[in-house]
């Protein structure tokens, strides 16, 4: 009798302790939840701005490609002007990319590890760009 007493305790015991585990892991999955929504949207933003980045490159070098035409007619010091010109525009394009790739792929070391793969497949993604 004295034994089932003790197991009968023994089973109330481990029930709170998983009541209390069930309770800690629901909100810790929560938590990864809400954080991963946060990294969604922070994601699309930066995406976004990395597409903006990524036509202002396309645009200069369009630029590029057509200023060998307008080259015909300029003098040297207007070619060096137009090529100063294309090359900040180049310059500052490239950087923005740059800059928000950057961004994305330091969100890496401020996650859970839960969400590792979740980065990993988006900044891929990103970077296809």
């Amino acid at each position: 009798m004295f034994h089932r007493f003790k197991v009968l305790i023994g089973v109330a015991r481990e029930g709170v302790l998983d009541a209390k585990r069930r309770a800690a892991k629901a909100e810790r999955e929560k938590k990864v939840a809400d954080t991963k929504d946060n990294l969604a949207a922070s994601i699309k933003k930066h995406g976004e701005q990395i597409t903006e980045a990524s036509e202002a490159v396309v645009k200069a070098e369009k630029e590029v490609a057509g200023s060998a035409a307008k080259g015909k007619d300029m003098s040297a010091q207007q070619m060096v002007a137009l090529a100063t010109e294309i090359d900040s525009l180049l310059e500052e394009a490239s950087s923005k990319v740059k800059a928000e790739k950057e961004t994305v792929g330091a969100m890496d070391k401020e996650t859970e590890p839960e969400l590792k793969a979740f980065l990993v497949s988006e900044n891929k993604r990103l970077l296809i760009f």
